[in-house]
C-alpha cells in the first residue's frame, strides 16, 4: 500500500469536478468528508405577449406562437454539466413593466445567473433592458454584439444583497437564443463556477490587478477548435461575421470539411437539429462575397462531439482577433492656473460609462490627456490622438470659464471640416436635461480628417453624460458618413449625417 498514492500527495486539486474516477480517488484515499459547492441556480425567462402560455391557450388566435426558447435552453444548461441547476422562471407578458421587474428581482433571490428571451431589439414592446436597468437597478454593460446571429444579445450585473448576479438578455428567435447561450454563456458559467483565481495566485482582494484578471479571462475554457474546408461555398454576411451551423465528415487525409445545414435564419430551429459545429467566417465585401470551396476556416466543436480537447482563450484563432470597439480619445481643456480642477480620471469614466452598454456597442477610451496651452493649439492635440473614432473634448468649469469655453468652442469650429450641427444640437439637448446651465454652454460637433479621421465634439463637463447619452446610438453613423464608408447598424433608423463642405 502507498505506491498507488504517495503520503502527502494531492488527490484531487481545487475546483476538481466529482466525476467517476474523483469518486473512486477518494474512497482509494479513505477521505472521510470534502468540502463541495453547490451547483449554479440559472433562471430561464420567456417574455412576450405572443407566447402560448400552456396547452390551454388558444394556438389558433392569429400571432400566438408557442415558447420553444425555455424547453431549448433548460436543456441545454442541464447538458452543460453537474455544475449546473437550470431553474424554470415561466413567462412573462412584455407589456407589464413592474410585473416582469417583480419577477426578476424574485429569481435573483435564488438564482446567480438569469437568462432572458426575447424584448431587447428595437421595438416598442422591447422593455427588457428598460426593466433590467432602470426598474432592477442593473449595470449595463453591453446591448448589441457584432456577430450573426444574436446580434441585440444584452448583458446586465447586479447586485443582491453582497452578491453579484449576472443576466444574459438574449433574442426571441431560437437560433439566436441557443447560439448565445452555447457561445456566451457556457463559458462564463464554466469560469464563475471553476474559477481560476486560485491557480493565479489570488487569495485576498489586493491581489487582483488588470493583469492577473486579463490572465485569468485570458486562460478560460472556451469551445473546442478546428480547421476545417468549406466542403462547398457559403455566401458571407456582408454586414457581421457569423456562426454558421454546419456538420462535419472526416476526409480521406484526416482533416476535416464542413457542410452547411442549410438556410441559417435565426427563426429556423431546424438548421441547428443536425449541426455538430460552428464555423466562424468573417464579415463579406464587395472583392469577398464568399467564402469558398477548399478555403479553410475555424470551426468550433458543439459538446456533441466530446473527442476534441477544448481550448484556452488565448489559444482562440477567431477570439483573440482584434474586436471592432469604438475607440475615444478624452481631451480634457482648462487654463494653467486651474489646473488643481483637473478631474481627468473622473471625466474619462463618465465618457466611457456614457457611450458603452448602448445599442452602439462597446466603447473603449484609447487616449486621455489634459490640455492646458494656447487655444491656438488646440486643433493640433485634438487631431494627434492617432486611432480615436472619437474625441470628447471637455472643458472644465471654473470662475470665468463660460468665456474660456466660448474660445475654445469657436477654434474648434473653424478648424473641422465637416460640422455636424444637428449632432451637437442633439448633445446640447441631452446635456441640458441633465443639468440644465449646461444650456448657456456652445457645443460643436464635426469630423477632423486628418490621419485616421475622427469625430470630434466639444462640450462642457456639467451635463457630459447627458450629451453623450443622447448622442450614442448616432456617432458610429455619422463617423462612417463622414469617412463616405457605408453604415449597416441602425440602417432602418434616422441618424445625425455630418455635412459634406
Amino acid at each position: 500500500f502507498g505506491c498507488d498514492i504517495p503520503p502527502d500527495s494531492v488527490v484531487l486539486p481545487r475546483n476538481h469536478v466529482l466525476d467517476p474516477v474523483a469518486l473512486g480517488l477518494l474512497k482509494q484515499s479513505g477521505a472521510d468528508s470534502i468540502k463541495t459547492r453547490n451547483p449554479l441556480n440559472i433562471g430561464v425567462l420567456s417574455t412576450g405577449n405572443e407566447l402560448l402560455l400552456g396547452p390551454k391557450d388558444d394556438a389558433s388566435k392569429p400571432g400566438k406562437i408557442p415558447d420553444v426558447n425555455r424547453p431549448i435552453l433548460l436543456n441545454l444548461l442541464a447538458s452543460f454539466g453537474a455544475y449546473c441547476n437550470p431553474i424554470d422562471l415561466g413567462n412573462e407578458r412584455d407589456d407589464d413593466v413592474n410585473a416582469m421587474a417583480r419577477t426578476i428581482d424574485k429569481a435573483l433571490e435564488t438564482c446567480d445567473v438569469i437568462i432572458t428571451t426575447g424584448g431587447i431589439s428595437m421595438g416598442e414592446t422591447d422593455i427588457v433592458e428598460k426593466v433590467l436597468v432602470d426598474h432592477c437597478g442593473g449595470k449595463l454593460h453591453f446591448g448589441r454584439m457584432h456577430m450573426k446571429p444574436g446580434k441585440p444579445t444584452t448583458f446586465v450585473t447586479m447586485q443582491k444583497d453582497d452578491d453579484l448576479r449576472l443576466v444574459f438578455a438574449m433574442p426571441g428567435n431560437p437560433v439566436s437564443a441557443t447560439v448565445c447561450t452555447q457561445l456566451l454563456v457556457q463559458p462564463c458559467l464554466d469560469l464563475l463556477f471553476h474559477g481560476t483565481a486560485v491557480a493565479h495566485g489570488i487569495t485576498t482582494e489586493s491581489d487582483i490587478t488588470d493583469a492577473t484578471l486579463s490572465k485569468i479571462v485570458e486562460s478560460s475554457l472556451v469551445h473546442r477548435e478546428i480547421a476545417a474546408t468549406l466542403m462547398h461555398d457559403i455566401k458571407l454576411d456582408q454586414q457581421r461575421p457569423e456562426y454558421h451551423r454546419v456538420v462535419l465528415e472526416r476526409l480521406s487525409d484526416g482533416s476535416f470539411g464542413v457542410s452547411s445545414t442549410g438556410n441559417q435564419r435565426s427563426s429556423r430551429l431546424a438548421s441547428c437539429r443536425d449541426a455538430q459545429a460552428l464555423v466562424a467566417l468573417p464579415v463579406g465585401s464587395q472583392t469577398k462575397p464568399n467564402a469558398l470551396k477548399g478555403e479553410s476556416y475555424p470551426v468550433l466543436l458543439l459538446d456533441s462531439l466530446r473527442n476534441f480537447y477544448r481550448l484556452q482563450l488565448k489559444d482562440s484563432r477567431h477570439l483573440m482577433k482584434r474586436g471592432r470597439d469604438f475607440k475615444i480619445a478624452v481631451v480634457e481643456v482648462l487654463t494653467q492656473d486651474m489646473m488643481h480642477l483637473s478631474k481627468l480620471e473622473e471625466t474619462s469614466e463618465r465618457v466611457r460609462d456614457a457611450l458603452s452598454g448602448s445599442k452602439s456597442g462597446a466603447a473603449v477610451v484609447v487616449s486621455k490627456k489634459t490640455f492646458v496651452r494656447s487655444i491656438d493649439e488646440l486643433y493640433s492635440e485634438v487631431v494627434d490622438c492617432s486611432g480615436a473614432d472619437l474625441v470628447v473634448v471637455c472643458c472644465v468649469s471654473f470662475d470665468g470659464s463660460f468665456a474660456y469655453h466660448l474660445d475654445v468652442a469657436a477654434t474648434l469650429s473653424k478648424r473641422l471640416q465637416k460640422p455636424a450641427k444637428s449632432l451637437a444640437l442633439q448633445a446640447r439637448q441631452g446635456a441640458a436635461a441633465e443639468n440644465p446651465i449646461a444650456a448657456l454652454f456652445e457645443v460643436v460637433a464635426g469630423y477632423a480628417s486628418e490621419g485616421t479621421g475622427a469625430m470630434v465634439i466639444c462640450l462642457p463637463d456639467s451635463g457630459l453624460s447627458g450629451a453623450l447619452g443622447n448622442v450614442r446610438g448616432l456617432l458610429k453613423h455619422s463617423l462612417n458618413v463622414a469617412r463616405d464608408k457605408p453604415h449597416n447598424d441602425h440602417h432602418n433608423h434616422s441618424h445625425d449625417h455630418a455635412s459634406r463642405p
